[in-house]
């Protein structure tokens, strides 16, 4: 096969690849298999697909066939970290900086890895770097996104300002808004909340957000707590709305217990038979401003964790989709929570 051929190939596999069709695109990778490039889309794909030494395996190879090629590396940092290694992982990621000194986006991929193990100090290290040596929007954002992690608002603030300022958030970058709305919100800057969301609202994402923060504000200025509660667990699970394989990834976190959060839902039934189960089932509709809440009766289908969860029995399933859709955004083991109807429409005016 000539190079222009297996050029031809490998375009053709990342197009598959980005279309989720692992399958369609593995098989046009094996005819163009000998160099790293393939090697390497070889490993994300086994990866994806939950074959992890043989996309270990992959990347050693293309590791080996470029040797001063990073990506390979930083996969398997990565990959080390979701297996529990974080020595591993972190010998890994300090190779890739060592590298790449003046890659601000490798400082801002290992700063998330950090955060996400508390090492909160080297983590703002590492962001603090990045943003000095590229100001663009792009290392800007995903140094939002991690700050956003360790809840450092200050920081954010700081990033918010420059991005409102430039116009440089579109209408369908939902983790930006959400973090820049979340930021102002905790803030207590509220007038800022809805300039975030001026002339975005036209995005059907964008107004489910944009809801959920005007009533949560208007949850504050009332002092009821209990509601506002609520509405902050809808938030919480808002990452899922970046498309299916971001829901389905977030629903699986319900299925270990997580302490960074204060109360988390934690399903003990298999989540496979839950899925089967909630799609078969009668759906009790609750009252919801911004998204359509259903709450579903599954006895013991998990338990109350968290930092500051109880550990009792959960008996509920809660299901919440977007606005007259049957399209999902989250779903979690929980008690029996109706939300009572306000007199506030979330997406417009006070009625």
């Amino acid at each position: 096969m000539n190079n222009l051929l297996k050029k031809r190939n490998l375009e053709l596999a990342k197009m598959l690849y980005s279309q989720n069709k692992y399958e369609e695109a593995e098989k046009v990778l094996m005819e163009t298999i000998e160099t790293a490039s393939a090697k390497f889309l070889k490993g994300k794909i086994c990866a994806r697909t939950g074959r992890t030494e043989e996309a270990i395996n992959w990347f050693e190879d293309a590791k080996i066939v470029r040797k001063d090629w990073v990506a390979p590396r930083m996969e398997l940092a990565k990959i080390y970290y979701t297996k529990g290694n974080w020595d591993a992982a972190k010998q890994g990621f300090d190779v890739c900086l060592k590298r790449e000194p003046k890659n601000a986006l490798i400082k801002t991929t290992v700063a998330h890895y950090y955060a996400s193990m508390g090492e909160k100090k080297e983590a703002k290290k590492l962001l603090a770097k990045a943003l000095n040596i590229d100001s663009s929007s792009k290392v800007q954002k995903e140094a939002l996104f991690v700050y956003n992690q360790m809840e450092e608002y200050k920081h954010m603030y700081n990033i918010c300002e420059k991005l409102l300022e430039g116009y440089e958030v579109k209408p369908n970058e939902y983790r930006v808004i959400e973090c820049m709305a979340k930021t102002y919100f905790n803030l207590g800057k509220y007038d800022k909340v809805l300039d975030v969301f001026r002339s975005k609202k036209e995005d059907k994402i964008t107004r489910t957000l944009f809801g959920l923060f005007r009533q949560k504000i208007y949850c504050e200025l009332n002092k009821d707590k209990e509601l506002a509660k609520i509405y902050q667990e809808i938030l919480d699970n808002m990452e899922a709305v970046y498309g299916e394989e971001g829901r389905i990834a977030h629903i699986q976190k319900h299925t270990k217990n997580d302490k960074t959060r204060k109360i988390h839902g934690v399903f003990t039934m298999d989540l496979k038979e839950v899925l089967d189960k909630v799609k078969n089932a009668k759906k009790i509709k609750q009252e919801g401003n911004g998204c359509d809440i259903y709450c579903i009766k599954m006895d013991g289908c998990g338990y109350e964790g968290g930092s500051e969860g109880d550990g009792h029995i959960l008996n509920y399933v809660t299901l919440i989709t977007f606005p007259d859709t049957e399209k999902p955004i989250t779903l979690f083991p929980s008690d029996k929570v109706v939300i009572r109807q306000k007199q506030f429409n979330p997406g417009g005016e006070n009625r």
